[in-house]
């Protein structure tokens, strides 16, 4: 798997636009965005598409599109024939979810 990204920045940018994402950046390795999420609140997510350059244009697993909020977890990855198609299957609910809180550790003397 190669990281397409770049290659493929208008299209990915395009489609993140008709997805609903805002603020659409390219970073070193991805694109960064702004989404609404399902409680309305906006999420920055960072976006990358790998391409296996060996696979056939039919494969159902030629691109994979990894979505996941910019700084830190959840993580989601899809696949599909096309860009359009992988990014198409991201599950966007689950970058919905609040961050989880860390309870705080207690120390011992």
């Amino acid at each position: 798997m190669k990281n397409s990204t770049q290659l493929h920045e208008r299209r990915i940018s395009t489609t993140l636009a008709n997805l609903g994402c805002t603020a659409i950046e390219s970073k070193s390795s991805g694109l960064i965005a702004l989404r609404m999420g399902t409680d309305e609140q906006l999420y920055p997510i960072s976006v990358e598409v790998y391409e296996d350059e060996s696979a056939d244009a039919a494969d159902p697993h030629r691109f994979r599109a990894r979505v996941s909020r910019q700084f830190g977890l959840p993580v989601v990855y899809h696949h599909g024939m096309t860009i359009d198609a992988a990014l198409a299957s991201v599950r966007w609910r689950l970058l919905d979810r609040p961050p989880i809180s860390v309870a705080p550790t207690m120390a011992f003397a």
